[in-house]
């Protein structure tokens, strides 16, 4: 796979993350809030590692 396919993989897995991170904060804000807070940050490491990975030399 090259470089192009790598970012769209990576950008389609974030925006499904973002998602996921909405539907279970408005499920389990209330009584597990600790699962939305942890595919939130999964979520922006995953977009700092996809920017790094595009704009590696």
């Amino acid at each position: 796979m090259n470089r192009q396919q790598w970012d769209t993989i990576l950008t389609i897995v974030f925006y499904t993350l973002v998602v996921l991170t909405l539907v279970a904060y408005y499920l389990w804000r209330h009584t597990y809030p600790l699962i939305f807070m942890i595919i939130g940050v999964v979520a922006i490491v995953l977009r700092v590692a996809t920017y790094i990975a595009r704009y590696k030399k």
